[in-house]
């Protein structure tokens, strides 16, 4: 049985049984006035963005980003049903009292009143509202993992209690899908729209709301429940439907100093708030409209839905639920963001048939790239003995594009002008298209278990025992960007880019190729094949030395992108780039290390040349270590450009193997060293205040690495 208590907070003034509640039931909604039918919307409606459509009945994979159609049938996931031998959490149930906010002491619009279109401006409103007392109630799930007093993450969910959340998280959690983690499910305070309590938390444009929640509900929270919350934003993640959907993200938006992590369904991303504010006048609005395309990218992972039939209202221009999420999406791509965006058919508004069935694939989708384990790497001073001699530029400066050696950059990281859409220049036209593990003879699939990674080799160290890898299907998507300059069926340069796709290449791209800083080139950005290191088809392909990941690209790839878009792709390698981050940096060099007839011009980012092979291979014994152990120092030079970048705080032993071949730094260090000693054509940026795949220093440099790489 889950144990589920009440307490009330005015002054904690006693505890009060709760009632026993039905885990698979939602709170009754709030009475609305009749609302007329939405109409429904087709996703492929002229200036929605281009989006996958599934099989109906499936969902998204779990690896992909960008845009997706599903439905028309929407059945509940089993992770949506309490199962037989999985630990239950307890949730306890409490009440705030208005009384006792000094944030928010309520207001309440007149009963029987409603917002009136102000005639001299119809994206303002006028309403009657007054202040009025209210109660909350907030419900706060633990998990029987939970270690009392540990630091655990969280998530925090509007318009609560929340009961599916519950259920999806216990199944969750024990399957290892998603972290251990603390939910807090906060009820709203009374009313809905402009001028009551409810409208002011979730529309208004400002960071109060996530205030309200630091300071009033989580101590309440760890006070009462022997729990201590993660003050890592990236472990922190908000979630809602509706307006306790804008209100998720604005608490990210507002507050990336506490959280990271956004989940939506059918955000209110419209002209809802009250009372007007100059600064944002159209209220949640210019989320997609200003805030978005003319701010620098925010460190936010955001999962947004929407049906078909969502909301609409003809007051103004701003009340289309659907435009709106459709418009965040492409504002989220349009800046590299790494979002997830479904357009639901057969589905209203806040549809609970959508959420039974994405919901579980929804969590465990925002919180990937968590790692609860990875302790917190050190910052590394860049004058360490031992590591190279490195000039160190101005602040916020970088590298001049004819310059070769080392450099230190930083702490300040601003995004090069080159990486926002500039009016004026042709933007190329970005394909996307799927490939199946079934269809694949160099790469049929396989996966770890979820939840298991390997053990050290008590005999030797610097190989990991893995027993959990299997044979295992796998999508992986391949966006193609043509440049607008591109004259079809002509020879034309390209560059291959890891772990796509990559809208930051693409963008970069636009505005190079238009100043003639860099050729005319096509952009192939393939997404890996899941997973993660070792015993994923990722570390198959990523961190393996050898050649069989360039061969990959070339018999499988390469022929599907030249048959369907009508481009030819260059022989000549020395037209030829390739470009990753982390594992995908590492596989990015392999590509022209092992086929230097392919590959001549390499970009890594954070790259990974330490030990993450597996299988071992004796001939490369510490895997991608070896290239600055004996790859590079004993072969003959070959012909390679090679741009490199670490950060300071870059990766540092995440895993359980202790073989000292699993420091970044030091790994790209040795790089440069050895680069050097053999005379190879090389430039390596060391970034202060920079982390792994540090997207700050990639919006700085990407510009730059790309003009010198073309060099």
């Amino acid at each position: 049985m889950r144990l589920i208590s009440a307490i009330t907070i005015g002054l904690l003034t006693g505890v009060i049984p709760a009632a026993g509640q039905d885990r698979g039931v939602a709170p009754p909604a709030a009475a609305r006035g009749a609302r007329p039918p939405a109409p429904t919307r087709d996703p492929k409606t002229p200036g929605y963005v281009a989006a996958t459509e599934l099989p109906d009945g499936a969902v998204p994979p779990l690896d992909a980003e960008g845009n997706f159609i599903l439905g028309p049938t929407h059945n509940a996931a089993p992770e949506m049903t309490v199962q037989e031998g999985v630990p239950h959490g307890a949730v306890y149930n409490f009440t705030m009292n208005s009384a006792d906010s000094k944030i928010y002491p309520g207001i309440a619009r007149e009963p029987g009143t409603s917002a009136q279109a102000d005639p001299n401006d119809p994206t303002k409103v006028t309403v009657n509202s007054h202040p009025a007392p209210y109660t909350r109630r907030v419900a706060v799930y633990v998990p029987q993992q939970y270690v009392p007093g540990t630091v655990a993450p969280f998530i925090v969910g509007a318009d609560g209690p929340d009961q599916m959340l519950f259920t999806a998280l216990d199944n969750l959690i024990a399957q290892k899908r998603v972290p251990v983690m603390i939910a807090i499910s906060i009820g709203n305070g009374s009313g809905d729209a402009q001028g009551s309590q409810r409208g002011l938390e979730y529309d208004t444009m400002s960071g109060l709301y996530a205030e309200f929640v630091e300071k009033e509900v989580l101590p309440l929270v760890e006070q009462q429940y022997n729990v201590k919350l993660t003050k890592d934003p990236d472990a922190r993640a908000t979630m809602g439907g509706s307006s306790g959907g804008s209100a998720a993200l604005a608490m990210a938006w507002y507050h990336t100093d506490l959280y990271h992590r956004v989940l939506t369904y059918s955000g209110t991303y419209v002209n809802q708030q009250y009372p007007h504010n100059p600064a944002t006048p159209l209220g949640a609005w210019e989320f997609h409209k200003t805030l978005i395309p003319n701010s620098p990218v925010k460190p936010i992972r955001i999962w947004m839905e929407v049906g078909d039939r969502d909301n609409l209202s003809t007051r103004d221009d701003y009340h289309d639920w659907v435009l709106a999420n459709e418009l965040m999406a492409k504002a989220l791509t349009a800046r590299g963001y790494h979002y997830q965006f479904l357009f639901a058919r057969n589905a209203g508004h806040t549809d609970r048939t959508v959420k039974a069935q994405t919901l579980p694939q929804a969590l465990e989708w925002v919180w990937r790239g968590y790692s609860q384990a990875r302790p917190t790497p050190p910052t590394r001073d860049p004058n360490t003995p031992g590591y190279v001699a490195a000039r160190e530029l101005p602040d916020g400066a970088i590298p001049p594009a004819g310059a070769e050696g080392n450099f230190i950059i930083g702490p300040t990281h601003n995004p090069a002008p080159e990486m926002s859409v500039q009016p004026g220049v042709p933007q190329g036209t970005v394909r996307e298209f799927t490939m199946n593990s079934a269809d694949s003879k160099i790469y049929p699939g396989i996966a770890r278990e979820q939840g298991t990674f390997g053990e050290p080799d008590p005999r030797d160290p610097a190989k990991l025992i893995v027993t959990t890898s299997r044979p295992a299907p796998y999508t992986r998507r391949v966006a193609v960007y043509v440049p607008q300059q591109y004259v079809p069926g002509t020879t034309v340069p390209f560059i291959v880019g890891a772990d796509g796709p990559d809208p930051l290449l693409f963008t970069a791209l636009d505005n190079l190729i238009a100043q003639k800083r860099v050729p005319v080139m096509i952009a192939i950005s393939i997404a890996n094949g899941s997973g993660d290191a070792q015993g994923s088809q990722r570390g198959l392909e990523y961190d393996t030395m050898s050649g069989r990941y360039a061969e990959f690209v070339e018999t499988e790839v390469l022929p599907l992108v030249e048959k369907q878009y009508n481009v030819k792709l260059t022989k000549d390698p020395d037209r030829r780039a390739t470009t990753g981050c982390s594992s995908g940096a590492a596989a990015a060099l392999s590509m022209a290390w092992y086929r230097p007839d392919l590959y001549h011009r390499v970009l890594s980012y954070s790259g990974t040349y330490v030990n993450q092979q597996w299988p071992s291979n004796p001939d490369t014994p510490g895997g991608a270590w070896e290239y600055h152990r004996s790859l590079i120092p004993r072969s003959p030079a070959k012909p390679i450009r090679l741009w490199m970048q670490v950060g300071d705080r870059d990766l540092l032993n995440p895993n359980v193997m202790r073989d000292e071949m699993h420091d970044w730094v030091l790994a790209n260090e040795r790089m440069a060293k050895e680069l050097a000693a053999r005379r190879y054509h090389y430039q390596f940026v060391f970034t202060r205040n920079a982390g792994h795949c540090d997207r700050a220093t990639k919006l700085q440099t990407l510009p730059a690495a790309l003009e010198w790489l073309w060099k």
